[in-house]
């Protein structure tokens, strides 16, 4: 049974954040969240000139000197006009410029416009509706998303929340509380800083033959495009595109885009976007049988990443050290390419691997155990549709004993990232025997990846637990 993820978790998690981190995030604090959302509110926030995103390696942020035009979006939610409208604009907190803006009508919609000479460096952009609790703070240098949504999901959306676009707004304010909440020391010791904003919202109707815009596949002036479509046909993160199509379905109780599952699918996807890997696609057969005969226990992820929303969305928000390390190292780049393909760039699965890998076996008390027979085995894929695998045939890549400091070296290219794809590994099955006793043991390319980030370019030494006799 699927165990609703309770949202006043994230919501004392964001809250926490904010505390930490709020000096160098100002978009932690946010709006209080009103369902429905109500009176005036800012929907997005537009940028012109936008910074083209065509390349892998392209970067984020403005060129120093340039003119940025931003322009809010607003929209009367209200039964009543606004009267005069007070808005104020600040970058960095300082020499706040004051706009006064005609009454809003009812359900009407409005812009006002700011400009910025950009400047090196990430900045922190807040516009403000004066003294109506409502205001957007977003960087400079953040990802620009444009959000298409299919007509009756829109009015589906409209009439619980008043405005999707905001609501959007919120979705990804919760996915920076997220990010920001890791902290991880070594890859992140300030929380992920990478941001999203939203530049653009347009409707569209699905026609058939068409499952998405045109534009979901080609969109050089945004660097993320989501078609929001409740039930559509596409769903996922798409290269080249650079695009999500957000149409979740969920569980029951679970359908809403907003849901807590929808969100985090949505979250998963963006994650994608920032080049990192399903981790649910570690997983394969395995034919080899210990001594008594009995099938090897199959992988299992360090808990960690088992827990991560890369491997499981239909959870708590979670992430890894491992998907930290990614988002961080793609900061503000608009194209990642395939984080699986070498030939790209800012790839890394196949291209961070230590130059040599010995395993190093130790006991349950630490010590290292030498003389443990060791067999190492690279899983192959039998066929396009159907996961990799150890046959019960096979023969290992490498075999021998460990030494008396319990080590054992995997050999040159043990997951085969010099092969074309297919052949490639994500995974190793290393057999330990030990007089009577066998067991299976797994290394990972997230364990390798991790190996190399730390600084183990030339060297990694990965342990594994000796048999229990």
């Amino acid at each position: 049974m699927v165990r609703p993820r309770p949202r006043v978790l994230l919501a004392l998690a964001a809250l926490a954040v904010c505390a930490l981190a709020e000096a160098g995030f100002p978009d932690l604090k946010t709006p209080e969240r009103k369902e429905p959302y109500e009176g005036l509110v800012i929907e997005w926030v537009s940028q012109e000139p936008k910074v083209p995103a065509t390349e892998v390696g392209d970067r984020s942020e403005p060129a120093e000197g340039a003119s940025i035009v931003y322009t809010a979006h607003l929209r009367n939610l209200a039964t009543k006009s606004t009267g005069e409208v007070e808005l104020k604009w600040s970058v960095d907190a300082e020499d706040p410029v004051i706009l006064f803006l005609n009454p809003i009508a009812a359900g009407a919609s409005a812009t006002a416009e700011f400009t910025w000479k950009a400047a090196k460096g990430r900045h922190w952009v807040r516009c403000e509706l004066v003294g109506r609790g409502e205001w957007l703070t977003f960087a400079t240098d953040a990802l620009t998303v444009k959000v298409a949504i299919e007509a009756a999901t829109l009015a589906k959306y409209e009439a619980v929340h008043g405005s999707f676009a905001r609501r959007m707004q919120d979705s990804l304010a919760g996915l920076h509380a997220s990010w920001s909440a890791v902290r991880d020391p070594r890859f992140a010791p300030e929380g992920i800083e990478e941001r999203l904003r939203i530049d653009d919202v347009e409707t569209y109707e699905r026609r058939a033959g068409a499952d998405v815009p045109g534009e979901f596949w080609d969109h050089p002036r945004f660097h993320l495009y989501v078609a929001c479509d409740q039930g559509g046909p596409v769903a996922g993160f798409y290269i080249p595109g650079y695009s999500i199509g957000h149409n979740y379905g969920g569980h029951p109780g679970h359908e809403s885009l907003f849901s807590d599952w929808g969100e985090n699918c949505l979250w998963h996807e963006i994650a994608h976007f920032r080049g990192v890997e399903d981790f649910y696609a570690f997983t394969g057969t395995v034919g080899k049988t210990d001594a008594s005969g009995a099938p090897l226990k199959g992988l299992e992820l360090a808990e960690r990443h088992a827990k991560d929303t890369m491997n499981d969305p239909y959870r708590e928000t979670s992430w890894s050290d491992y998907a930290a390390a990614v988002i961080q190292a793609k900061r503000g780049v608009t194209r990642v390419g395939r984080c699986e393909d070498p030939s790209q760039p800012y790839g890394h699965m196949w291209k961070d691997v230590p130059a040599a890998i010995e395993i190093e076996v130790v006991g349950v008390d630490g010590a290292r155990v030498g003389g443990v027979e060791v067999e190492v085995y690279r899983p192959v894929q039998p066929a396009p549709e159907e996961p990799p695998g150890v046959a019960a045939d096979a023969k290992p890549i490498v075999a021998g004993r460990t030494d008396a400091g319990g080590r054992f070296g995997l050999g040159e290219d043990p997951f085969a990232c010099a092969a074309e794809e297919p052949s490639r590994a994500r995974w190793l099955l290393v057999v330990l025997r030990q007089g009577d006793t066998v067991c299976s043991r797994y290394l990972t390319l997230i364990d390798a990846n991790l190996a190399y980030w730390k600084g183990e370019v030339d060297h990694a030494v990965l342990q594994v637990e000796a048999p229990s006799r």
